[in-house]
């Protein structure tokens, strides 16, 4: 797959750029039925400026985040590869706050059960050319949101993008809870700490998703919401509290997809995987029924044997002793497709458990459908467990990361960074007090 240059860009390169003019016309200020915008911080500046379409950003210095401000011109030549959707933004990224901690707390009023967010981030590295110089974590309100980002591992040396999360009572949020708090926390082994130029936090409405006959329903799992290449929207999982953490596996081992069964028109979904020893998601249909259920995998990490699972829908055994490998292939994305009857509640609870010994669940796409509508177009199996062998795998060390890749690569949760063992490489540590022209 392709690196796209933010979070929501998992997706087919036909649709790439629609999606992000789109995702910059909401941050910039476009009219968008889907985004209000509530604040826009230039981070590092204590003076508000205007962006080229005539949007105001904010300084940060009255939000005490922490670490240092400074204007990367002064201390290195700067020569970015701006794309035309993020020209307007070139004066946002003058001045840099860089450190640790980094913490950006956004009151927002008492969040509802309905109310959905989304934090855009403006980041490029601006300083250093090996991966894994900065590599950090990004936590809102104390949960993981982006477990490991390398800027310049992801998107190159001085390129800017911007990244987005989305969060949502139920994910990230409590009900109830008044503030949105954005951390940015370096990964052990990183030599720099965090950097960031931009944070835009908009108030946003559940994502639209095409449906079948208004009851469909489809989930891209550890990613935000797609386009397959049939046109239908994938709703990002951040509203279903799945736990676990998510990741895109492209960025630290290699992938080389074997498509079969027509699933390549997916290849979006197979960009992002939601992975933990235990996952579950709840998912509310429009009706009591018959639904066909489809579990996208794909095995990118490990080996037959080594990832074995159990899938329960509703309570009831679904796949017993899963084993993505054996069934599929390395590297060959699969469907895992059965039935489910809901009661009056309309609840689907999807669950994902690991075996002992073995290497956490993972998956990568659900769709739902009600009996008749399956758009996916794979007859579902007959309902009830499917029995696959369980092998308790002797080691859980996945494969070696390729050259230049992060110290850390197979997801796992990322440790704390020390600060105490740590001094950052950097140069002034006063606020920048004039602009470059």
């Amino acid at each position: 797959p392709d690196r796209f240059d933010m979070a929501l860009s998992v997706i087919s390169a036909p649709t790439h750029a629609m999606w992000r003019s789109a995702l910059l016309a909401a941050i910039v200020g476009a009219q968008s039925v889907q985004a209000e915008v509530l604040f826009r911080i230039n981070c590092g500046s204590s003076v508000p400026i205007i962006d080229g379409l005539g949007n105001e950003w904010v300084g940060d210095s009255n939000m005490n985040p922490g670490g240092t401000a400074v204007r990367p011109s002064e201390h290195v030549p700067l020569n970015y590869s701006m794309s035309t959707e993020i020209t307007p933004l070139v004066n946002v990224l003058e001045v840099e706050r860089w450190g640790y901690p980094l913490r950006y707390s956004f009151p927002i009023g008492e969040v509802g059960l309905a109310d959905a967010y989304r934090v855009d981030l403006l980041l490029v590295e601006t300083w250093h050319t090996t991966i894994g110089t900065r590599a950090f974590q990004i936590r809102v309100n104390g949960g993981s949101a982006i477990d490991y980002i390398d800027v310049f591992g992801e998107y190159g040396f001085q390129n800017p993008t911007l990244r987005s999360i989305e969060v949502a009572v139920g994910g990230l949020l409590a009900e109830g809870v008044t503030s949105i708090d954005v951390e940015l926390i370096p990964v052990s082994g990183s030599i720099e700490p965090p950097a960031i130029y931009g944070i835009v936090l908009s108030k946003i409405e559940a994502p639209v998703v095409r449906q079948s006959g208004g009851l469909g329903i489809r989930i891209n799992c550890g990613g935000s919401t797609v386009q397959d290449t049939d046109g239908n929207l994938w709703e990002s999982d951040f509203r279903f509290n799945a736990g676990g953490s998510s990741i895109q596996p492209h960025f630290f081992t290699p992938v080389n997809y074997q498509y079969t069964d027509g699933l390549n028109r997916l290849d979006s979904i197979f960009t992002t995987e939601r992975f933990g020893p235990e996952l579950e998601y709840s998912v509310e249909v429009s009706n009591p029924g018959v639904y066909v259920v489809h579990l996208l995998m794909v095995e990118v990490w490990h080996n037959a044997g080594q990832r074995v699972m159990d899938v329960t829908i509703n309570g009831i055994p679904a796949f017993v002793g899963l084993d993505v490998a054996e069934t599929a292939g390395v590297q060959t994305p699969a469907d895992f497709t059965t039935q489910v009857t809901t009661g009056t509640n309309r609840i689907i609870t999807i669950s994902l458990s690991n075996t002992p010994g073995s290497q956490d669940s993972a998956i990568y796409g659900i769709a739902i459908f009600p009996l008749g509508f399956d758009e996916l177009s794979k007859p579902p199996t007959t309902p009830g467990p499917t029995r696959f062998p369980t092998i308790i795998p002797t080691t859980k060390t996945p494969t070696a990361p390729p050259t230049e890749a992060p110290t850390t690569k197979s997801p796992t949760r990322f440790p704390t960074f020390d600060p105490t063992t740590h001094a950052p490489t950097r140069f002034p540590t006063s606020e920048p007090t004039t602009k470059s022209p």
